[in-house]
């Protein structure tokens, strides 16, 4: 990892200067969003893929908000909250379903050099798990073998053309570029291996999806968002089998 990609929420404006003052500061760090605002923030984390989330606990009228945004995210999280004593046993509750995911906190008020010793703990668990090595990916197209950050590819799928599942021809989706249709190789190969399995999951015989690019779950599936072939945003549903269904956690 060069830089640690960080999306901050944070509701008061001039604690939100000032952090991100402190965070650009940070040789090591990238901030790639930042904002007051829930929805605004939830959809930024979509299109910009952060390494890390930086959360207020309370914001604005909403007292849960940075928890809730912690639940809903596969994402390594950083707490920068007044509130997060009183909020500690929840915070362990989420270290412990999150176990995949680094989750961190830091009470207000704290120094810059806090913040940056609790930056650097984050990103030395973020690179213990591995969770910052990029994949190697080889393209059908021409033989190129490309290396992604793992919070670039949302899903891959038996390509639509496939008639089985046991298809060599499989197709990944991206949050910053158009589909590619990958090289000879199987699902199966990939997860735990070349796809780190605290960060993807297979659902289906035919599908396997980043965690963190989960936007909701429902009975019918998975909802993520990829960049299709003329480069826009769009929503997709994906199925979870029976069979996979308890590998979601």
């Amino acid at each position: 990892m060069t830089k640690l990609r960080v999306a901050v929420l944070e509701d008061d404006e001039q604690v939100l200067d000032q952090l991100v003052r402190w965070l650009k500061g940070m040789e090591n760090v990238e901030v790639v969003t930042a904002t007051d605002d829930v929805i605004e923030f939830k959809s930024r984390v979509r299109t910009k893929a952060p390494d890390a989330l930086l959360l207020d606990i309370e914001v604005k009228t909403d007292k849960r908000a940075g928890l809730d945004l912690a639940e809903e995210f596969a994402i390594p999280v950083l707490f920068t909250s007044a509130h997060t004593r009183e909020h500690l046993d929840t915070i362990e509750q989420i270290q412990r379903i999150r176990e995949h995911m680094p989750v961190e906190h830091l009470t207000k008020t704290y120094t810059e050099a806090g913040l940056k010793q609790a930056v650097s703990r984050l990103m030395r668990l973020i690179h213990a798990l591995g969770l910052d090595k990029p994949i190697p990916i080889r393209l059908k197209r021409n033989g190129e073998e490309i290396l992604v950050p793992p919070d670039r590819i949302v899903f891959i799928e038996v390509h639509p053309d496939a008639k089985e599942a046991a298809s060599q021809n499989k197709r990944i989706h991206f949050t910053d570029r158009p589909p590619e249709t990958l090289a000879n190789i199987t699902l199966e190969k990939m997860v735990g291996t070349t796809l780190p399995d605290r960060v993807f999951v297979q659902i289906s015989s035919k599908c396997v999806v980043n965690r963190r690019c989960i936007i909701q779950k429902g009975t019918d599936g998975l909802k993520v968002e990829a960049i299709d072939e003329s480069g826009k945003l769009v929503r997709h549903l994906l199925k979870v089998t029976d069979t996979y269904r308890g590998r979601l956690g």
